[in-house]
This record gives structure tokens, sequence and C-alpha cells, in this order.
């Protein structure tokens, strides 16, 4: 058996297989249609057995280079796996989406369907700005923000436009 050399800055011999199988799950979460909860769940507990061997500091340079994912998407996933036994009874129910499942860990009583449209911008604002967060570069960041602005300006002007015309008529 032959031993990988160790990814610049794990400090453990990384493991391809594994990285791989890790792409898989994510691949495999994001197309399920039903079960998903239980797919992201397995792909939790894949993450979840990759970062307990490693040192305090190694596991997020190993997650970006060797899987491609945020902190944010992994810790979502592995905390899935951590809580299944309180989804269990869920999920012998129906099939339980991601959304669902979140909402019952965390404990949300509002569903998003209950909420205004004020309170679902704002929670839409939360997360664009956790993505842009997420983002590695400032380059990176400087683009998407931009892109955003333009868009959003796009739209403010073309509701606008409408309006008018609706008035207009």
């Amino acid at each position: 058996m032959s031993v990988q050399p160790p990814v610049a800055g794990t400090g453990h011999n990384s493991d391809p297989v594994l990285a791989q199988k890790i792409k898989d799950g994510y691949k495999a979460v994001l197309e399920a249609g039903k079960g998903v909860v239980r797919e992201a769940i397995k792909f939790g507990e894949l993450l979840n057995s990759e970062k307990g061997p490693r040192d305090h500091g190694t596991w997020l340079i190993w997650l970006k280079t060797n899987c491609g994912l945020s902190e944010r998407t992994a810790q979502r996933y592995m905390w899935l796996a951590q809580n299944k036994s309180k989804l269990e009874t869920e999920l012998r129910k129906s099939d339980l989406s991601l959304n669902k499942a979140i909402a019952l860990l965390s404990g949300e009583k509002k569903k998003r369907d209950e909420l205004s449209a004020s309170d679902k911008y704002d929670k839409c604002q939360e997360t664009l700005i956790k993505k842009l967060q997420d983002l590695t570069t400032h380059q990176e960041r400087e683009a998407a923000a931009g892109e955003t602005i333009k868009q959003l300006k796009a739209t403010v002007a073309a509701m606008k436009q409408a309006a008018e015309q609706a008035k207009a008529a």
C-alpha cells in the first residue's frame, strides 16, 4: 500500500479516495429528490469522519483543497448528521426537505410560507451576505457584489417602469 504525500497545511496524509467520496456525497445530496435528508446525513457523517482526526487548523484547508466546499456548507451537513436522532420520527413519516429538517433542528416556529415579504427579503439578504463572505478572494467578492448590485438596480428600474405604465393605462 502506498502512502500519499500530505497536502500542504493538512498535518497528515490526504486520502484522495475519501475526498472523492465526499465530492460524490455532496453531488448525491444536491441531486436527490426523495430521501434528501438521509443523503445529507450520510454526507455529513463522511465529513465528520474526516474532520475527526485532523488538527484544529487543518480541517478547513483540507476541505477547500480536496473537496471544494465552503465551511458553512460542510457545517450544515455535519450538524444534520450529528442530530440525526432528532429527525428520525419525521424521516419515518415523510420525505423531509432539507429546509424543514434544518427548521426542526433550529426550533424555528415560522415556516417560510408564513413569513412576510419583508422577512423573506431580510432572510435572503442575510444568506446573500454569508455567501459573499464565503468567496475566497477579494476579487471574487467585488465581482459578485458588483453583479448583484447591477441586477438589483435593473430590477428596481423595471419595476418602476411597470408601475408607471400601469399608472398611465
